[in-house]
């Protein structure tokens, strides 16, 4: 085998690598969302206490910050292909990506629930607390860090949207 034959092989090796590592970091977003969705559902259906809608959100952009580096490796492994990869190969998948824009239908169903729901969550309390005489300064602690990571959260996603942040 010449260093020509040898440099294919390894290009296919690392493309194969990555597109495995790009279905795999599919299949995580999919399973974040299974969790998600079981947690809000259950803890909706038991939840007595008005203190757990500021807990909502904190757990929420836990899982929903991993959503979106998920998102970004995937897309960082799609360009590395496109710049490295796809000319040698022969290929055009990415090329094909980048001219036809990334499907936004996982950032648009991610802004839902990471962003939709706690915004919710931190409505509803603080509406609870107005009707109910106010609330504590520990509360009022939580409820700035849910506002303030819950606007750092959604700069995230805006970002996602905007593929003009995607090196070509």
């Amino acid at each position: 085998m010449g260093n020509d034959d040898l440099r294919f092989q390894a290009l296919l090796s690392e493309f194969q690598a990555l597109r495995d590592e790009i279905v795999a970091k599919i299949k995580s977003q999919y399973q974040i969302l299974a969790i998600v969705a079981g947690f809000l559902a259950v803890s909706v259906a038991y939840t007595k206490d008005i203190f757990v809608f500021l807990l909502f959100p904190l757990i929420l952009y836990s899982f929903g910050f991993y959503f979106v580096y998920e998102i970004k490796m995937m897309r960082l492994a799609g360009t590395y292909i496109m710049n490295e990869i796809e000319k040698v190969l022969g290929l055009n998948w990415e090329t094909w990506l980048r001219k036809h824009g990334y499907p936004t239908t996982q950032i648009c169903g991610s802004f839902l629930l990471f962003v939709i729901t706690p915004l919710i969550c931190i409505i509803y309390f603080f509406t609870f607390t107005a009707t109910s005489g106010g609330m504590s300064n520990f509360f009022k602690v939580i409820a700035t860090i849910d506002i303030i990571i819950f606007l750092f959260f959604l700069k995230e996603l805006l970002e996602l949207l905007d593929c003009s942040t995607i090196k070509k």
